[in-house]
């Protein structure tokens, strides 16, 4: 497919996104099922998403160990996904 071809396809798919308000639905999706890829192998390997509503990612840590660190390195995942993601969706994270 040209270029040009895939950009138009780009704008057409932002454009039906924004106008039946399923971007943030979309992107949801996307941080559920993309996770390993979007937070690396470490982070990854020692929590989960469980669920993501109204701005709020619940992650289930491995071990308490886990809960503690990402607790502690909270700022920093928020941080790592606005930048993947390419937009701040996510407004907070809760560990379970």
């Amino acid at each position: 497919m040209p270029k040009r071809a895939l950009e138009d396809l780009r704008s057409i798919i932002k454009n039906v996104l924004d106008a039946y308000d399923l971007t943030d639905s979309v992107t949801e999706e996307r941080i559920m099922r993309n996770w390993p890829s979007l937070v690396g192998n470490s982070i990854s390997n020692m929590c989960q998403p469980v669920s993501f509503h109204d701005g709020e990612l619940t992650i289930k840590a491995k071990d308490k160990f886990w809960k503690e660190e990402l607790a502690h390195r909270q700022h920093d995942l928020l941080n790592l996904l606005d930048e993947r993601i390419e937009r701040s969706l996510v407004k907070k994270i809760n560990i379970i």
